[in-house]
């Protein structure tokens, strides 16, 4: 399989996968289910590829469950259940659990507190007996944060009703997630320089064109949640100026990006998040200093 046809075969498996975890009564009690898999469902027109699946912990996941040793095991025990089931119960069997492992993020305990999990699902697909080494599809298991009433929204899966972000909680997410790609915050926090988050302005823009600036309420519910996000992992914003440290950056890495549909182009995508931050910033929201937690 090629890059493009890897691509193209864990978007497939990975609405498999969520509608297998959406039958899961135990894993959608705990889990608020988020990123750009959620994006494509509440904008099902876009073109928007997901390669994998992102979700926030519920408060309530450690303080009934328990350790990290046990999160880890009910995670797996859970995610894997779900597979097994699901896939079994179809007319046509297609996929099949082939391995699935829990790996903690960190390692060691978070200094902030900000404990993640990632879940890796490998798969053996009918359809391709002849390929091995299929991808892995991840699921990214973020650690809880303070929700407003505006963030979370039900959302349908295969039938099945799962609680996820809200376009305006997307919305306010993925500007917060910008400035964390961003020197200053990754200085701040004391990670090392990484990628800057493209796919993040394109998704931005994207939630725009379905909702100009003219939706006073709407964006109004975006500055509030991004203002709440912020708050959560200590993302300091100025202004258009914080966004604008690694631009040259942003603006060839968003070029480059093959799964970008390309209906946005930078130009258009940018000028879309200065006029957004001039929105914020007459809402009386910018300049927000986080203190580190």
């Amino acid at each position: 399989m090629n890059i493009d046809e890897q691509a193209q075969w864990k978007q497939e498996a990975l609405l498999h996968a969520f509608a297998a975890i959406a039958c899961r009564p135990a894993l959608t009690k705990y889990l608020v289910f988020k990123g750009a898999q959620v994006l494509r469902e509440r904008l099902p027109d876009s073109k928007r590829v997901s390669l994998d699946l992102d979700a926030t912990q519920r408060w309530e996941l450690r303080e009934d469950i328990g350790d990290d040793a046990a999160l880890s095991s009910f995670l797996k025990s859970e995610f894997s259940q779900a597979m097994r089931q699901y896939f079994a119960s179809q007319e046509i069997v297609r996929f099949e659990l082939e391995g699935l492992t829990v790996k903690k993020k960190p390692r060691h305990k978070h200094p902030r507190g900000w404990d993640a999990f990632e879940v890796k699902i490998r798969l053996r697909d009918a359809l391709r007996t002849g390929v091995s080494g299929l991808p892995a599809l991840v699921v990214d298991i973020a650690a809880p944060e303070p929700l407003l009433a505006s963030s979370v929204e039900p959302l349908t899966i295969d039938g099945q009703a799962v609680d996820a972000y809200s376009l305006s909680r997307i919305a306010g997410e993925k500007l917060r997630a910008i400035l964390q790609s961003l020197p200053a915050h990754r200085a701040k926090v004391d990670r090392r320089p990484g990628a800057v988050r493209v796919k993040d302005v394109y998704d931005v823009a994207l939630i725009h064109a379905h909702h100009r600036l003219d939706d006073v309420a709407f964006w109004k519910l975006v500055a509030l949640e991004f203002h709440v996000t912020c708050r959560a992992r200590a993302v300091d914003c100025q202004g258009i100026e914080t966004f604008e440290q690694a631009l040259d950056s942003m603006r060839t890495s968003y070029s480059l990006d093959r799964t970008l549909p390309g209906d946005i182009d930078f130009d258009d995508a940018w000028a879309v998040l200065v006029r957004i931050i001039e929105f914020f910033e007459q809402q009386g929201l910018l300049p927000l200093e986080c203190p580190d937690v």
